[in-house]
């Protein structure tokens, strides 16, 4: 188990031959050097290609590194909250839940509930 913690050190560590950043240049220069003709006819349509695999790698790296980012934090978030839950179990003894066998039964002055509290005893015509 050490040995693959140290392993993703090392992964973590080193850094990428060529960056997100740089292959968006260099494709835009690519790019670029197409729309201003500065290469010959012939050769005008492989730089036009490579700069746009270029820019389609840029996109799909992107994509990835975003989708590694969420899933980090993702894993993150479920870490916290187990060992949030994990310390609430510590405090709180964990008890099942009561069942209530009595079935309901209403009281026979259930219906006056409804009933006013206070009654008027004033005469209504006077």
């Amino acid at each position: 188990m050490p040995e693959n913690k140290n392993a993703k050190r090392k992964k973590a560590n080193e850094k990428s031959l060529v960056s997100n950043s740089s292959i968006l240049i260099l494709s835009g220069f690519l790019i670029g050097t197409v729309s201003q003709q500065v290469a010959g006819p012939s050769a005008q349509m492989y730089v036009l290609l490579g700069g746009t695999i270029g820019l389609v790698a840029y996109l799909g790296l992107a994509c990835l590194a975003r989708q590694r980012a969420q899933r980090a934090s993702l894993q993150a978030c479920r870490q916290a909250s187990s060992q949030l839950e994990t310390r609430v179990d510590r405090h709180i003894p964990h008890r099942p839940p009561q069942r209530n066998n009595r079935r309901f039964q209403p009281s026979r002055h259930s219906e006056r509930q409804y009933l006013t509290v206070v009654q008027s005893f004033r005469n209504p015509y006077g």
